[in-house]
């Protein structure tokens, strides 16, 4: 079942009242496993039609830090491989794997 995460208020990524913010909206699929639903606008691009490696590595950081702090024990955050184009649905899932530590 998916749960809404909270949001902050002016976060660049998840901030609801940042006007110039991603407005991203995460939701808990279960313990470690978070996903994201997004169309990025164009004028988030790089190249043309393409999404700007500044914006993805945002998303990413944000991802990957929820699944991390969501997570009961150490993690590995595992994404597939996605290039992201503009004006298009982007669907990102992301999971821990277990790992025994030292």
């Amino acid at each position: 079942m998916e749960k809404l995460q909270p949001n902050s208020r002016h976060c660049f990524v998840c901030g609801l009242a940042n006007p110039f913010g991603l407005q991203l909206r995460f939701y808990e699929l279960g313990p470690g496993e978070v996903e994201v639903d997004y169309t990025v606008p164009q004028h988030y691009q790089g190249y043309p039609g393409v999404v700007h490696g500044g914006i993805v590595a945002a998303m990413l950081d944000e991802v990957c830090g929820r699944v991390y702090m969501g997570a009961t024990r150490r993690a590995l955050c595992i994404l597939p491989a996605w290039m992201c184009a503009t004006a298009s649905r982007c669907r990102w899932e992301c999971r821990c794997d277990w790992w025994a530590g030292r």
